[in-house]
């Protein structure tokens, strides 16, 4: 996996600029976000997409996707990069509910979740290299920040690939996983790590 990283950072230059014919890896990434209020579920992963087509059904006008085809994307299948978070933040917010005797013992807190793009364009226009890049997504519950998601492929540390925020039947709770690519083993054996805690303790 590693071996694959460094490719694709070696080769970003040229496949962002699209400057011949042959083919390259070219690394394409994404934040998925789901907002549920009817089962109080908030989700945010990590989508990674290689060799998309130039004049594809996303590239339509050959280096970068139409206005039209990112808003069908962010719109119909909430899928979004740090320059569309940045401009439009998404809010997901889940009502508060009380108890209710002989079915439901405690109160569930209500929350509200936002997720931030972070995507410097003057900065990154004057980074040589594209790891140094400001390109995240950041979340938000109930104002405190629990992590940030990165989306470039330039990953040689453990880095957030999903978030989920629900309520566990007794608190407010925060589940984040993460890829280690160091201890990755191979391609079929990625290192993912999970963890779950409330609210209070997540950072």
């Amino acid at each position: 996996m590693r071996r694959l990283v460094l490719n694709l950072i070696s080769l970003l230059g040229f496949a962002f600029a699209g400057s011949g014919p042959a083919r390259a890896d070219g690394p394409w990434i994404f934040a998925q976000v789901a907002c549920v209020p009817q089962l109080g579920y908030f989700s945010i992963r990590k989508i990674l997409m290689l060799n998309l087509p130039y004049k594809g059904p996303y590239l339509t006008e050959g280096l970068s996707p139409s206005p039209a085809v990112v808003n069908a994307l962010e719109s119909r299948y909430r899928i979004f990069d740090s320059q569309g978070l940045s401009a439009h933040p998404v809010t997901c917010i889940v009502r508060h509910l009380d108890a209710v005797p002989g079915w439901e013992p405690r109160e569930r807190e209500g929350f509200k979740v936002e997720v931030i793009g972070h995507y410097d364009s003057g900065k990154n226009a004057r980074t040589s290299s594209y790891c140094m890049m400001t390109d995240s997504a950041e979340v938000l519950v109930n104002g405190k920040s629990v992590g940030s998601i990165v989306l470039n492929p330039c990953e040689n540390a453990p880095m957030l690939v999903s978030i989920e925020v629900a309520h566990d039947g007794v608190e407010l709770a925060i589940r984040q996983c993460s890829h280690d690519p160091v201890g990755d083993k191979g391609v079929d054996q990625q290192q993912l790590v999970c963890r779950q805690e409330p609210l209070a303790r997540a950072n």
